[in-house]
């Protein structure tokens, strides 16, 4: 029995909970190829071909778990592994009206004043050089490919990170149990052990 088999999944469901991911089973019923439009760094148009060995997650540069989830796929047990995948990561358009919301939330809870939240606001995004990216950064040793989804988008990325479904054509929950088709359960709980905080 190989050890991906004889894995216990109660454990990785554990560690899902720690790490405040949405567990879900990813549906991965569809082996064909199937296209997502996307924008290139560039702003270029691209229409990617999605198979089997795609791996698409919705991140947000402004979000701890997209963080974490990019030392993941870039930690030495793991990294060495997936060059058998196609690990590429999504970004929504603009980010913007995300870090708006949550000042405004700072602000509804008295956390800040308005004209706080508007100072704050012109700073991020002084700090962005205009980019419609919280964290240009981000995408600089993200270690996968990058891109946006375009204006007008009808793919949605509901939470961050979330995997893309083939099934679905949605993004929706992951695990980090999408990795063991690639690499091997010692060496995802290593990346695992290392990167994410103990509760």
């Amino acid at each position: 029995m190989s050890k991906l088999k004889q894995l216990d999944m109660n454990i990785i469901k554990s560690l899902c909970a720690s790490m405040a991911c949405i567990f879900l089973i990813i549906d991965s019923t569809s082996a064909q190829t199937q296209t997502l439009r996307v924008l290139d760094t560039s702003g270029k148009t691209l229409v990617l071909n999605i198979d089997d060995k795609c791996l698409i997650f919705g991140v947000a540069t402004w979000c701890p778990h997209s963080l974490e989830l990019k030392k993941l796929i870039n930690y030495s047990s793991v990294s060495s592994d997936l060059h058998k995948a196609r690990i590429i990561f999504v970004f929504e358009n603009d980010e913007w009206p995300d870090v708006e919301a949550q000042l405004k939330q700072l602000v509804d809870a008295q956390e800040m004043t308005s004209d706080d939240a508007e100072d704050k606001l012109a700073e991020l995004k002084e700090r962005a050089h205009g980019s419609n990216l919280f964290d240009p950064d981000f995408i600089k040793d993200a270690g996968c490919e990058c891109y946006q989804l375009p204006p007008g988008s009808t793919v949605k990325i509901t939470g961050f990170p979330s995997q893309y479904s083939t099934g679905k054509r949605a993004f929706i929950g992951w695990s980090p149990k999408v990795f063991l088709k690639f690499t091997s359960s010692e060496n995802l709980m290593a990346a695992i052990d290392a990167i994410y905080p103990k509760q």
